[in-house]
């Protein structure tokens, strides 16, 4: 998530990695990790609450996939920025499923619950389209 600044204003951030192997058959996990981070802006802060695994699916199937997501607040929340939200602070959640297929291609995508400040967006690193 980030801010009005745009995305160089990075305020929150969810990352998810599904590490596969396949062989047209099935595909199986050898690997799976997620993590959550907030940010510092002197006077108030972005901290996560939770990071949680909610599924991970290892195979070996045709498709296998890991979901997790983080859960996040504006700190504190009864002080500018924080209180300019709606219900009375900023409390956004940030979803990542990332899958992998027999083939081989691998899927990652995005979503997001709560109110947000500005934009959600997501960056591929590595593998998915």
């Amino acid at each position: 998530m980030y801010g009005y600044g745009g995305e160089g204003d990075q305020l929150t951030h969810k990352h998810g990695t599904l590490s596969f192997c396949y062989n047209g058959t099935n595909a199986w996990g050898t690997g799976q990790s997620g993590t959550c981070q907030g940010s510092g802006h002197g006077y108030y802060n972005w901290v996560y609450d939770s990071c949680v695994l909610d599924q991970y699916v290892p195979g070996p199937q045709q498709t296998i996939w890991r979901k997790g997501h983080g859960a996040y607040h504006c700190d504190p929340i009864h002080a500018f920025p924080c209180d300019v939200s709606a219900n009375d602070g900023y409390y956004p959640s940030l979803y990542d499923t990332e899958s992998g297929y027999n083939e081989g291609t691998g899927i990652c995508s995005f979503t997001y619950s709560g109110e947000i400040v500005s934009g959600v967006d997501n960056h591929i690193v590595q593998g998915c389209p």
